[in-house]
């Protein structure tokens, strides 16, 4: 091929439980022929199927244990706090850095966990970092000249639209947030040319949290708003039309989706289960630790540097309370605690021995496997062990266990009550605020040159996406990654 040109348009949270409907409608025409002019297949998301772990494994062809990215909010064991998850926590390089060293310009924006900003200076690449991001941050948007223009054009970048308590405005949000970063995408295709683009529209993922419940037709406003994903998918639908239109007959599309969706109807307390269970002690309850806490000089100066951040409130509470969740911890009576947003959960270190640890490991797994929630129904999936899902030098900084929800739950972590508003801390179960969580299946597309017409390839793994990305621009698969191309999706042999 010559000089191929790749661009990867991220849905997050896309499955195809909600496209093929619509395409079977005909409410997609544009995926629809790029599915049958190219080659497609379900994606296996990472466990556990958060964001921030599952595209920073698509981006680097890595399992967490060598990327080092295992929740959106995880343990660090060098400051013994909790650190929401950023670049710099990444330990392998990802996508665009592999191709600025080979001398590829690229250009990326609104991609989960990319900030701070990679340097791609030396081939004049661009780059704006997505969620994750310190809303507001200086300087975030690399070249700071390309990032000057952008905020003059669209104001401070933010990944997702704004958010209203009305579901109605929040939808109409949502829908203008579509056009509006087709519009930022488009921005920066003109900045280009690019040999490789890499864009992330995150409206699917919210609209699939907070209106899943109106797609129950017993809902009272399911005549109003039953449609609300299905809209989303529409419009998304059209700008990807768009995005090819602009970019020409001769740029290869790739359409991928960190996770898929389906419904969420129960919150599980994991905290609360090893509080029943005796295997965490509390100095204080939890309703005490949700009361502001008294400003420290250093939390003072704290919340100062985060205002200058542009951290919200919400977000600033949420780290004070999972900072103080942690200090608040018996650590002599305890020997397990949970936090983070995918099921994590630490053994005390100062007490599991290896012993230990396996007589933790088969309590909390024969526990919580065996546990119903309201309906009777089980709650948890699975419970895994790091070492059986992760491998590489960061795997001895990963959760010591990930659990894994039943269909229709998911963990409730110390920092929601606070950044929800919702939920009693004394309880296992509580009434989540979304109605839409994350599954495993996401999605994964290919379309134009390089691409085999009609390929349905079955399934893939999420750390497969980076080396077919790799094929499709002629570059070689480095040999640290775990994923391998996806050859059934390709015209051509990739290169060795």
């Amino acid at each position: 091929m010559n000089k191929p040109r790749v661009m990867v348009v991220g849905w997050d949270g896309a499955t195809f439980d909600i496209i093929r409907p619509l395409a079977a409608e005909g409410r997609m025409p544009t995926l629809s022929r790029f599915m049958d002019q190219g080659a497609f297949g379900r994606l296996e998301s990472t466990i556990p199927a958060v964001t921030p772990v599952a595209w920073t494994t698509m981006t680097t062809g890595c399992n967490p244990g060598k990327h080092g990215i295992f929740d959106g909010h995880q343990f660090d064991p060098q400051s013994g706090r909790m650190r929401f998850a950023s670049a710099s926590m990444r330990c392998v390089p990802p996508l665009w850095s592999l191709l600025a060293a080979r001398g590829l310009r690229p250009g990326v924006m609104n991609v989960p966990v990319t900030w701070p900003p990679d340097d791609l200076s030396g081939v004049n690449g661009v780059l704006v970092p997505g969620m994750f991001a310190p809303p507001g941050a200086r300087d975030s948007i690399r070249p700071a000249d390309f990032g000057r223009d952008f905020e003059r054009r669209f104001g401070p970048h933010a990944d997702s639209p704004p958010r209203y308590d009305d579901p109605a405005r929040y939808l109409a949000s949502l829908l203008r947030g579509v056009d509006r970063r087709r519009e930022m995408i488009e921005f920066l295709m003109d900045r280009g040319p690019f040999d490789f683009l890499f864009a992330v529209f995150m409206e699917t993922d919210r609209v699939q949290h907070f209106f899943w419940k109106y797609r129950d037709p017993a809902h009272p406003r399911h005549a109003e708003l039953g449609d609300a994903v299905e809209r989303v998918y529409e419009a998304l639908d059209t700008a990807l039309a768009a995005l090819m239109d602009k970019a020409g007959p001769d740029a290869t599309f790739a359409l991928a989706s960190d996770h898929g969706a389906g419904p969420l109807h129960t919150g599980v307390f994991l905290n609360r289960w090893l509080m029943d269970n005796g295997l965490l002690a509390l100095k204080s309850p939890m309703e005490t630790l949700l009361r502001p806490a008294a400003p420290s000089t250093l939390g003072r100066l704290a919340r100062k540097a985060a205002a200058r951040l542009g951290l919200t409130d919400k977000a600033r509470a949420a780290d004070d309370l999972n900072n103080r969740f942690r200090s608040a911890i018996d650590w002599d009576a305890t020997l397990a605690w949970s936090d983070g947003m995918g099921g994590s959960v630490y053994f005390n270190p100062g007490k599991a021995d290896d012993r230990l640890r396996d007589e933790l490991t088969f309590a909390v797994h024969s526990g919580l496997t065996d546990l119903r929630g309201p309906d009777g129904k089980p709650v948890i999936e699975a419970v895994h062990r790091r070492e059986d899902v992760y491998a590489g030098p960061q795997t001895p900084d990963a959760p010591d266990l990930i659990v894994e929800c039943a269909p229709g739950c998911q963990v409730y972590a110390p920092h929601e009550f606070l950044l929800h508003g919702a939920g009693d801390p004394a309880a296992l179960f509580v009434r989540h605020p979304w109605s839409g969580r994350h599954e495993k299946y996401g999605v994964f597309a290919l379309h134009g040159p390089g691409v085999r017409p009609g390929a349905d390839f079955g399934e893939c793994a999420m750390a497969d996406v980076a080396p077919t990305l790799l094929a499709l621009m002629g570059c070689p698969v480095p040999a640290h990654m775990d994923g391998r191309t996806v050859a059934a999706a390709l015209d051509f042999v990739p290169p060795a």
